[in-house]
């Protein structure tokens, strides 16, 4: 499962809204999926020290779908620490 690349106080910044520790980014990743039923394409990625920018286009149940949007991850202890999308 996705959420286990966590780390357990990890923070997730989507929609405007935070969303803290692996609780809190289980119900988001559940809340997300059920609402727009998407999907995720990578369209390219980069790495820079602990930084890991995701550019990806999602595509599903909408509206302007499919859009393009940057993922910013943040790693520390081989774990996500913060995931910013936007």
């Amino acid at each position: 499962m996705f959420a286990l690349c966590f780390s357990g106080d990890a923070l997730v910044h989507d929609e405007g809204r935070d969303h803290r520790g692996l609780d809190s980014i289980k119900a988001w990743m559940k809340e997300t999926q059920t609402k727009y039923k998407y999907v995720i394409e990578p369209l390219d990625a980069s790495v820079s020290g602990n930084a890991v920018n995701l550019r990806a286009r999602l595509t599903g149940d909408f509206p302007g779908s499919p859009v393009d949007l940057d993922f910013k991850f943040m790693l520390a202890n081989d774990k996500i620490a913060s995931l910013k999308i936007g």
